[in-house]
């Protein structure tokens, strides 16, 4: 742990090395704001570096003198953003010498992060450093901040409407605009060419300030083409607020791509699209996945930019069907707030290089401004050599696993996947994208909004009618797409259910899944072994966390682990103070982190746990979401160091394995779906070309109508020892997990 702690250290000097420090007034942003809050400053460097650089002339970040609590509010981890933003900043301000309470607001839900705020200002937070959800809905939690003289940093977006912020911390959003706009101008030749040219416009969600700077950046170089007759927009929707994008959501933007298409006869052989100006990568991703519907490949694929450079719109744009990103290197940006957080907690001149732009309606506010870049296909590489991604998370370089089985033919796969908010589905979803095209196949990969059943079976019924020649489905609900799958059943498109049995249904062909009952055999067996129940007097306190009551997962992963643990519970060697040791009592809608975290704040409250209080010796979780929900809400009642419960878990994802590390999460059983995804294209590719498919179960899953042949790869139990075999087989670089 002192090796990795210094190596943190040194992680935070890097990043505070690379600042590009530019003096951004208002004028370059159409703005009129006048200073009217007073500011210590410090001087701007003698140099900027060019963009692209690496080396800047800012000074190191100052440690902290003296223990001090941070509390760092994220939106959701819906977006692959905010997750890598709050994980640099967590591991930042710990190896400067901080504590830190980092918090995730549910699915974008205000209420939650209101009331993760309140308790972090109850809890001692000396700083606050916020991603607002909405930035006009924190005045009153944050009037109690200011009460007791705690700063705020506004982290990437500004926070409205309230005196209570004390700094500003973003990039140069308006720039962000301008390269989109400018990247438009160039590709469709505006200046010279006589057009005219169709263009569509989505920006992001209305309660973000930000979308104000990226779309009036983009308009300030589109606007006079749209005056001029030379750009035209058939829906007819400029307007901000038209083309905003609630949450920033790739769903909500993909069913708008889809009404203006509709409306507007868009298509390869209709009306032609040339444009669609998109302030980010979701909304992009959305975009592109309506117009990939649509019939729009290659050379006749329209313009569409973004911002981020996150995994799916790099691939995008190796792929053809994204033009370009701008890129923030948040990196920077998490580096920056530590310092500046640092320097005031220190009583130190805080670095600001803009006074005059950033008005909240109370006054503006003092800011420190981080440079964007404009990135296309061409400059992906500089990704790579940053560590940002290694090249195969990007698949710039290099090959997925092989098939050992290819295809006698081509066809369509529909690939299904419940929702981009769990790490491990996003993983899924990609791992077999690049193995199936690798294998010559076309590929329809969706993702069903936020676990959204209705989403999922539409998106089934697409597929179904646009020539899938075989569908590949991680259900929502298990029990929920039996009408749609009699169309497949109709049409002879094979089903293969994917890491989740489908019930009810008799077109479910084959089932590829790991050994589930094993899964929880190995988080009991953990549990038995570290609390040597077998020979240790007790009684120990525990309780207990599986999954969505709709995933049939649940019943083996369950059932494993009360093979091994109910014999102590039985005979009282084993309590459960709650008393909730049934399968539904203990269940976790949508294996969401935030409500399993609320159940656990509920029995630590009604059953007077905590470290001080009523023993308890450990939490049987069936995977790492509802892990790190119930961490969270232990580490929020003062559960540290040797008096942590016992924790399992379940996928290996990044959060848990820092976890592990921390020494809050014991153990997680690790399921390497590559393999699985390899797998199933194994068992497609042998079905399409008339070959024996592979299966090793005949016997276990039975989904009510008949007996699923399937086949099940090996999990593996892991703990924070085990760590390094992730980073050796390639699952996860050093940088992925610190």
């Amino acid at each position: 742990m002192k090796r990795k702690y210094l190596k943190l250290v040194a992680l935070v000097l890097m990043f505070a090395m690379v600042f590009t420090v530019a003096a951004c007034g208002g004028g370059n942003q159409g703005t009129t704001t006048t200073a009217t809050t007073a500011t210590t400053t410090a001087a701007a460097p003698a140099t900027t570096p060019a963009a692209g650089d690496t080396e800047g002339t800012t000074a190191p970040v100052p440690v902290v003198e003296g223990a001090k609590k941070v509390g760092i509010s994220m939106p959701t981890r819906s977006l692959q953003r905010w997750n890598q933003d709050g994980s640099y900043m967590e591991e930042m301000f710990m190896a400067a010498g901080y504590a830190v309470d980092l918090q995730y607001g549910g699915e974008n839900e205000v209420p939650v992060q209101v009331s993760q705020l309140e308790n972090m200002i109850a809890g001692g937070c000396d700083v606050l450093v916020i991603a607002a959800i909405d930035g006009e809905s924190l005045t009153e939690v944050l009037a109690d901040a200011k009460a007791k003289s705690i700063p705020v940093i506004a982290y990437d977006r500004l926070i409205m409407n309230t005196d209570a912020v004390t700094y500003y911390a973003t990039f140069d959003n308006w720039q962000v605009g301008v390269f989109q706009g400018k990247y438009i101008e160039e590709a469709l030749g505006l200046a010279t060419a006589a057009g005219p040219f169709n263009i569509e416009f989505f920006t992001g969600d209305p309660g973000d300030n930000n979308i104000n700077f990226f779309f009036d950046g983009a308009m300030s170089i589109l606007q006079p083409y749209l005056d001029s007759g030379k750009l035209i927009c058939p829906s007819g929707q400029t307007e901000k607020l038209q083309v905003a994008t609630v949450g920033w959501s790739a769903e909500t933007a993909q069913s708008r791509m889809e009404n203006i298409i509709s409306s507007n006869n868009y298509g390869p052989t209709r009306t032609r699209l040339d444009a669609v100006m998109c302030s980010n990568d979701s909304t992009a991703q959305g975009a592109t996945n309506a117009l990939v519907n649509a019939g729009y490949t290659g050379a006749d694929f329209p313009i569409i930019t973004g911002q981020d450079c996150d995994i799916v719109s790099c691939k995008n744009m190796i792929a053809g069907t994204q033009a370009m990103s701008v890129f923030k290197d948040t990196r920077t940006l998490a580096a920056q707030v530590v310092k500046m957080a640092s320097q005031y907690l220190n009583g130190q001149t805080v670095e600001v290089n803009d006074t005059t732009t950033y008005d909240n309606n109370t006054g503006v506010i003092p800011s420190f401004l981080c440079e964007p870049l404009s990135y296309t296909v061409n400059d992906l590489q500089k990704l790579v050599d940053s560590g940002y991604y290694t090249a195969d998370e990007i698949g710039l370089t290099g090959a997925p696993p092989p098939v050992d089985t290819p295809p006698a033919a081509t066809g369509k796969v529909g690939i299904s996947m419940p929702t981009r908010s769990l790490q491990r589905w996003n993983q899924d979803g990609d791992n077999m994208r690049q193995m199936f095209e690798a294998a010559g196949y076309e590929v329809d990969l969706q993702y069903g909004g936020e676990n959204e059943v209705p989403v999922q079976v539409s998106q089934l019924e697409n597929m179904i009618a646009g020539g899938c020649s075989v569908l590949v489905i991680a259900a929502i609900d298990g029990d929920s797409l039996t009408e749609v799958l009699a169309d497949a059943s109709a049409k002879n498109i094979p089903v293969i259910a994917y890491d989740r049995l489908i019930m009810k249904t008799d077109a479910v062909t084959y089932y590829a899944t790991f050994d589930n009952w094993q899964v929880g055999v190995f988080q009991g067996r953990y549990i038995e072994q570290a609390l040597d129940l077998q020979n240790a007097a007790g009684p120990f306190n525990i309780e207990f966390f599986t999954g969505d009551p709709g995933d049939n997962n649940i019943n083996f992963f369950f059932d494993g682990a009360m093979s091994v643990l109910q014999p102590y519970l039985d005979s009282g060697k084993l309590v459960c103070p709650s008393g909730q040791t049934e399968k539904l009592q203990v269940a976790t809608v949508g294996w969401s982190a935030e409500t399993a975290q609320s159940r656990m704040e509920n029995l630590i409250s009604t059953n007077n746990y905590g470290p001080t209080r009523t023993k308890l010796d450990a939490v049987m979780c069936s995977n790492d979401s509802t892990a790190q929900g119930a961490t969270n809400a232990l580490v929020n009642a003062g559960y540290t160091g040797d008096n942590f419960p016992i924790i399992t878990g379940q996928d290996c994802d990044i959060v848990s394995v820092k976890n592990m590390l921390a020494g809050t999460q014991s153990m997680s059983v690790f399921k390497d779906t590559r393999t699985l995804a390899a797998q199933v294209v194994k068992m497609v590719s042998q079905y399409l070309s008339g070959q024996t498919v592979e299966v090793n179960d005949t016997s276990t899953y039975n989904n009510e109508v008949k007996v699923v042949p399937s086949f099940l790869c090996e999990p593996v139990s892991y703990t924070a020892a085990d760590i390094p075999k992730l980073i050796e087989s390639g699952y996860y670089t050093e940088a992925d997990i610190g």
